[in-house]
């Protein structure tokens, strides 16, 4: 009786274990689908994301939405196949133009505040307000035409203007289809800066 006993205990363990181990291989699956990880390779995206940066993209955020305004977005260059990071700044029908360090939407400048020569904040229509880096003073070649979005794509620039190669290279970037954006950028995993986890939401 006490062998059958520690038999059936036993087996009851495993079988514990079995299904432990089966849910989290189905937990990490699932973050696997879900979550990836990506590294920041330019300062594009200064001061938001600086090189080296580790952060974590949400691969089904616009399974059921549309990217928005202000979104920090992964996508494809389908010209270089490469990924690159940008921030959604033009939806489907908008006017985006940049005149001299200015960004543009429908006619009318978004409003900016100085924080901290060359740094200032943005605060597009829709409330999202996140800090840039400016170029720099009396350069007046970021004069672009007005780009007028088409459906299903959309206008994205780096943060850190000066140097960001984004939709207004019309060339190799360009309107960037949602067919080819892979996630949205929510949370910073790694702080390269001070070298330790930083597990804040990006803006």
């Amino acid at each position: 009786m006490a062998n059958r006993a520690r038999a059936r205990a036993k087996s009851l363990a495993m079988n514990l274990a079995w299904c432990a181990a089966l849910l989290l291989i189905g937990l990490v699956g699932a973050g696997l689908y879900t979550y990836e990880l990506f590294d920041a390779q330019t300062n594009s995206m200064n001061p938001t994301m600086k090189e080296g940066d580790y952060f974590l993209i949400s691969k089904r955020a616009y399974d059921s939405a549309t990217p928005q305004l202000g979104d920090v977005i992964v996508f494809t260059i389908p010209n270089w196949n490469l990924r690159s990071v940008g921030r959604v700044v033009g939806l489907p029908g908008h006017r985006v133009q940049m005149i001299g360090s200015s960004l543009t939407i429908n006619g009318q400048y978004i409003v900016r505040v100085g924080i901290a020569d060359p740094e200032y904040s943005e605060t597009l229509p829709n409330g999202a307000k996140y800090n840039v880096r400016a170029p720099q003073r009396g350069r007046n070649d970021y004069w672009t035409p007005q780009y007028l979005v088409p459906e299903d794509y959309y206008f994205v620039l780096g943060d850190n203007r000066d140097h960001s190669i984004d939709s207004r290279d019309m060339e190799h970037v360009g309107f960037i289809a949602k067919e080819d954006i892979i996630g949205k950028v929510q949370w910073r995993f790694w702080d390269s800066t001070r070298q330790q986890v930083d597990a804040s939401a990006v803006n």
